[in-house]
């Protein structure tokens, strides 16, 4: 049987369980093969060949536990023909073993032992108790193992909830934040600050911006309770959001936005890219009276989809990261959705600062 180390109580009841049954099966081989060498009829032979195969069932079992508990984990690392040539020979011994400790109690504990001797007792033990050690250990064997496997992929499908459950959150938790920026009422008087100087000078620029806030403000509504949105969408998002903070900033914020995608189906986490030009609008541009420029840029590398977002701000260390904001929590949700498969990289120069986000595409 495969006992595992996490939960050694626990499998002693189903290791003892297991051994009270092999218990009653041995004593009717012992009632039918045995019984008359004690001279014992009615009722009283029928509880001594009970007794006799509770003893031969508990002396195997505990064994057959105790080498398991120990050597279980070993052996699951050979390749699966050698272990089960290791497993096989293994409940041979402790078939061996566990029917000559038995036999020796009912011989010399028992007042109705064995009048053999102790070896002729053995080997005629013997045969009966290997017939039932090594196919009963190979059966208990297979069935935990494959209990075992169902609670490693329970155990998995409770991680990747978990998982999921985080990078739920951590989504939410992003969208209700870049939703609060969006509504800040000192960003918010801003903006509608600008659009009212515009309604004269210039109208259909005004109108513009009003339609660009309703659409930033529907997009942080709409991805509510999603992890991946469509590339396209985000793209959509980011002009939006810019093109919001170039009617206060003017020509302080330059900005470079790729072509439409050239793939299609491509699901990035939602306020992803937004979160990194975000955090060059308030980094390079808003502290600078000559502003920064940013650049957008889509790349594909085989099954991966690289975006680049450039400005000419001071930059950043990854040391300077806040933790819980911005671009670590986006780390977070990257991780929770994709896993290894995806990654933020940083590469600071004089003069340039380069955000490269990987995702599978």
């Amino acid at each position: 049987m495969y006992v595992s180390r996490e939960r050694p109580l626990k499998e002693l009841g189903k290791a003892i369980s297991a051994m009270v049954a092999l218990s009653f099966a041995i004593s009717v081989f012992l009632l039918a093969m045995y019984g008359a060498d004690r001279h014992i009829g009615g009722l009283w032979g029928m509880a001594a060949n009970v007794l006799v195969g509770m003893t031969y069932g508990m002396s195997i079992g505990l064994l057959a536990w105790g080498a398991m508990l120990v050597l279980a984990r070993p052996l699951w690392q050979f390749h699966p023909v050698l272990r089960w040539a290791l497993l096989i020979l293994l409940f041979a011994f402790i078939g061996m073993a566990g029917s000559f400790v038995a036999t020796a109690i009912v011989k010399y504990l028992y007042p109705f032992g064995w009048s053999r001797p102790l070896y002729e007792a053995w080997l005629g033990s013997l045969r009966t108790s290997m017939s039932i050690t090594i196919p009963m250990g190979v059966i208990f064997t297979v069935i935990e193992s494959h209990r075992e496997r169902l609670r490693h992929t329970e155990v998995q499908l409770r991680t990747k909830e978990l998982e999921r459950e985080r990078a739920m959150k951590l989504a939410t938790e992003a969208q209700l934040a870049a939703l609060s920026a969006r509504v800040e009422p000192h960003f918010l008087f801003n903006t509608l600050n600008t659009i009212s100087s515009l309604i004269r000078e210039d109208p259909s620029r005004a109108e513009r911006t009003i339609e660009q806030l309703s659409s930033l403000l529907r997009s942080s509504l709409d991805s509510t309770n999603t992890t991946t949105i469509p590339l396209e969408q985000e793209l959509k998002l980011v002009a939006s959001y810019l093109e919001i903070q170039a009617t206060r900033f003017g020509d302080r914020l330059r900005f470079t936005l790729p072509p439409p995608p050239e793939r299609e189906g491509v699901l990035v986490p939602p306020f992803s890219i937004q979160t990194l030009v975000e955090n060059c609008v308030k980094y390079a541009v808003a502290p600078r009276r000559e502003g920064a420029s940013i650049q957008v840029g889509l790349q594909w590398a085989r099954d991966m989809l690289l975006v680049d977002i450039v400005d000419d701000g001071p930059g950043f260390t990854p040391q300077q990261i806040a933790s819980g904001h911005g671009i670590d929590n986006l780390q977070g949700r990257l991780r929770s959705l994709f896993g290894d498969a995806a990654s933020l990289e940083f590469v600071r120069a004089p003069g340039s600062m380069r955000v490269r986000m990987r995702v599978p595409a």
